[in-house]
């Protein structure tokens, strides 16, 4: 008799997929013309098509254990070639926005780094702390005068 396993979905991770742009996902139904378009689908695994169904089924687990999330390079064919207009890449955004919120210790910086004012206004910052560290190093003499 086969093994049985009970699929704990996690309604909280499959809200959040689908308010951070995956409100597509529900058109999926895993023609996997997805796993064909793209040009990085190579080997036994059927991307992203698995990642689809996974995030259908609200599967958190397999995201934070699985790096194929990260390997969506923003080709766009999945996108254009899905019958049913699903939008895979969008999806795999949404979920990598939650993976970086979810691994991020401080919260506050994981919301932070997943909008874009914000990260533009932190890159303003650093750009602005380089400077003045660059700016005090010539006005304060720190050169050692060629010894």
């Amino acid at each position: 008799m086969p093994q049985s396993y009970a699929i704990k979905p996690d309604i909280d991770f499959l809200r959040r997929v689908l308010s951070a742009g995956g409100q597509d996902l529900k058109k999926c139904f895993q023609c996997a013309t997805c796993s064909v378009a793209c040009e990085l689908f190579s080997g036994p695994k059927p991307f992203p098509r698995k990642e689809m169904i996974w995030a259908q089924w609200g599967l958190k687990g397999g995201f934070v254990a699985e790096p194929d999330i990260w390997l969506c390079h923003w080709y766009n064919n999945c996108s254009t070639q899905c019958l049913r207009g699903a939008r895979p890449e969008d999806v795999l955004t949404a979920i990598r926005q939650g993976i970086i919120q979810h691994y991020c210790t401080s919260q506050i910086l994981g919301k932070w780094a997943n909008t874009f004012a914000w990260i533009s206004l932190m890159l303003v910052i650093l750009v602005s702390l380089r400077a003045l560290a660059l700016l005090g190093s010539v006005v304060g003499g720190t050169s050692t005068g060629g010894r």
